[in-house]
């Protein structure tokens, strides 16, 4: 936790929300 500053902790947060959204948007295409 020390290592990561705010700056980073933001960054992956987007990706990880960016991720999951597209995993909904495929799953979404497939069903």
């Amino acid at each position: 936790m020390e290592g990561l500053t705010r700056r980073d902790i933001t960054t992956y947060w987007r990706r990880g929300r960016v991720y999951l959204f597209g995993n909904r948007r495929r799953s979404s295409c497939r069903l």
